[in-house]
């Protein structure tokens, strides 16, 4: 700490003690005759080297106090914060709380943004190893068929095309997760629209596993963000296909309570074990059903929630292990996005 931080620093209190000085003096002077010039300057030296005293003493203790901190900052251990010099005054010790929060805080942000980043590369990783699949798929189509370009051959070419780009659409969601405000929309939705297109999305893996699909009471509008639902309900509708066995039903519907609507995906497929339950949502979690499942990589329902939540829905689910499970998403009729 130089001196001349220091000076700038109390330099208003110089100033003050000054004023106030000569102010003193001059009432003491002019009440008392008694008192001569020479007496009241010395008087006034007096009060002057007792403050310059005092301010010499404070900056010596600061000097040392600051010294012996910034010598702590120098290390290279993070240990410092541990090792603070003894504050001097209230001021200083004041200012080493501060310090200590500070540090608490920028403790959790980093910790924050490794598991953020940790995540980001465990989700690469799996997303790379999914889209890997498909392009394999492609390059054994063409190569086994490449003097042939029948319609069944350009079909299974295109489904395998089609799977990537699913998983560039999922890998460019996950992206959008953790800047959800910039990027959605409320406006009323005709719910009824919505979940049929999402199962025209399907109807391929619904005909060929041969997969019965109704609809109930679905004629609903609703303040919410369309893309954003859409890929929600995409994801469940996924899941419910992929654990649902040939020839199975898949039912869609809608219900109006006090508080709520409600969408549920109901599937008569596998059903989900009690103790995976609380887990569906878990980032990369399977379960007993997704390790039989080569495909499920446990990404799906765990962005569907995400989103979901930043919407400010909820998803529930309810099953019974070997005969179905049951997804709902919740829509509040109490958020007032258009505030938010």
């Amino acid at each position: 700490m130089s001196i001349k931080f220091f000076l700038k620093d109390k330099g208003s209190f110089f100033i003050f003690h000054i004023i106030l000085m000569f102010f003193l003096l001059g009432i003491i002077g002019f009440i008392s005759v008694e008192n001569t010039y020479s007496n009241l300057l010395y008087a006034g030296l007096v009060s002057l080297t007792m403050t310059t005293s005092y301010l010499g003493i404070e900056y010596i203790r600061k000097r040392s106090y600051y010294k012996a901190l910034e010598e702590r900052f120098i290390e290279d251990s993070l240990e410092w914060i541990n090792n603070l010099p003894k504050p001097f005054n209230v001021e200083q010790e004041y200012n080493q709380t501060l310090l200590l929060k500070a540090y608490e805080q920028s403790v959790g942000l980093k910790s924050s943004l490794i598991e953020q980043h940790k995540e980001n590369i465990d989700f690469i990783n799996t997303w790379v190893h999914e889209i890997k699949v498909p392009v394999a798929a492609s390059k054994l189509v063409i190569d086994g068929n490449i003097d042939n370009s029948s319609e069944e051959v350009l079909r299974s070419l295109k489904e395998e095309v089609e799977k990537i780009e699913d998983y560039v659409e999922q890998i460019l969601y996950y992206s959008k997760i953790k800047d959800f405000s910039r990027d959605y929309f409320i406006a009323q939705t005709n719910m009824e629209q919505l979940i049929k297109d999402t199962v025209k999305r399907h109807k391929k893996q619904f005909i060929a596993k041969r997969i019965g699909v109704a609809f109930e009471n679905i004629s609903y509008m609703i303040d919410t963000d369309k893309k954003w639902v859409s890929y929600i309900l995409d994801q469940i509708v996924s899941n419910a296909l992929k654990y649902t066995n040939d020839k199975g039903q898949i039912k869609l519907l809608m219900e109006e309570t006090e508080d709520e609507y409600k969408l549920t995906v109901e599937d008569n497929g596998i059903g989900i074990p009690k103790e995976d339950i609380k887990r569906v949502f878990e980032r990369g979690f399977t379960g007993t059903a997704g390790r039989s499942n080569r495909s499920s990589t446990g990404i799906g329902l765990y962005m569907a929630q995400s989103l979901a939540v930043k919407l400010g829905l909820f998803i529930s689910v309810q099953s019974v292990f070997g005969e179905g499970t049951k997804f709902t998403i919740h829509f509040s009729k109490w958020n007032d996005y258009y505030i938010q």
